[in-house]
């Protein structure tokens, strides 16, 4: 099969729907590839400027597809998927994983540039490191995750099964979840999110990320942008929200992307309780899979076994940066297994071998 490819300043309505059609059929398709999230990101990064390479089969097919704009990774300039740093999955689109196409593709766009790909699943990672030896993967992050075509609970550890008797016993008849999608007030909820956020735990340890004017703009753009693949879970006692978590939802997969909850209530574990309930209730609206995202931490692996994992991709034709992206990322490993942040296990991973 032979490709063309070629790089786009701007989108037209006929690319769009391109794009569309080929985000629908494709293996890799997720809310990070699609069109919605590359123009929430181009809003909310205010650029003015990037690069779409897009990638034709013979028969004049949209056969795959990467935004790319330019920012800095560990002080070089490469060019990068728009908000990278939001981004849970990959940021490029293909009709099939197909050696050939990748290797066409991807020797299009590294021409002349220093790249930086975060969170490729590991499929992709073993065929682009087969075609590219020269490229460089470094591990990011363990995801787990549930089938949720299986019993939701069966892995839910028995300290989190007592836990949930006794919340239920004692609070049971007042706790009540309650979930909302694109045709509801989404507006109005985030800034319910915004206030539980700020009197959370993670406020008294200054880790509510909500009390940045950016990180709140990016949410209502999202809101605004990628409105249908959005879904918000709320846990109300006696009809107060007192924890949330904000999902985005694709291709039957329920992503979680920010939780949290308020602090005065920590005792009755809201946590815990909202997130048994959700699933309990997604295989009945068709879900096949709870996306945890990033983390292999304690509180996840109370609720399953199950996970994935995730590389970063960097390569640039220069030898010395090259090295220097190595030896950051060596450094970085070595001192997360020395201190590694505690109730976490990804340290366990950090040098696993493709």
């Amino acid at each position: 099969m032979k490709y063309s490819v070629k790089k786009l300043e701007r989108v037209d309505p006929a690319f769009i729907n391109e794009w569309q059609k080929l985000w629908e059929a494709s293996p890799n398709a997720s809310i990070f590839n699609s069109y919605e999230w590359f123009l929430m990101a181009i809003k909310s990064r205010k650029v003015d400027s990037y690069e779409i390479f897009v990638c034709y089969d013979e028969g004049q097919s949209l056969a795959a597809l990467l935004p790319l704009a330019i920012t800095k990774c560990f002080g070089v300039r490469v060019f990068s998927p728009l908000c990278y740093t939001g981004i849970l999955k990959t940021a490029f689109l293909v009709k099939k994983h197909d050696e050939g196409l990748l290797r066409y593709f991807f020797a299009e766009i590294i021409k002349g540039k220093n790249i930086y790909i975060p969170k490729l699943d590991l499929a992709e990672v073993n065929l682009l490191h087969k075609i590219f030896p020269s490229f460089f993967f470094s591990l990011f992050s363990v995801n787990p995750y549930i089938d949720l075509r299986e019993e939701p609970l069966r892995f839910l550890s028995n300290t989190f099964r007592y836990k949930r008797r006794k919340i239920e016993k004692l609070y049971g008849k007042k706790l009540t979840l309650r979930t909302y999608g694109e045709k509801d007030d989404l507006e109005n909820l985030l800034e319910t999110m915004f206030d539980i956020d700020k009197n959370s735990a993670k406020s008294t340890k200054s880790m509510d990320i909500f009390s940045k004017d950016e990180t709140r703009e990016f949410f209502k753009n999202i809101v605004k942008y990628c409105r249908k693949f959005v879904d918000m879970a709320f846990l109300y006692y006696d009809g107060k929200p007192v924890a949330y978590i904000f999902n985005l939802i694709y291709k039957n997969i329920y992503q979680d992307y920010q939780t949290s909850y308020l602090n005065d209530y920590r005792k009755m574990s809201p946590g815990i309780i909202l997130l048994v309930k959700l699933l309990v209730d997604l295989p009945v609206k068709g879900y096949q899979i709870f996306d945890f995202s990033g983390g292999i931490s304690d509180y996840k692996r109370n609720f399953t076994t199950q996970y994935y994992i995730q590389y970063n991709l960097y390569y640039s034709s220069n030898p010395l940066v090259m090295f220097w992206w190595h030896g950051i990322n060596f450094a970085r490993r070595l001192k997360q297994l020395l201190f590694p942040i505690k109730f976490t296990k990804d340290h366990e991973f950090l040098f696993k071998s493709l």
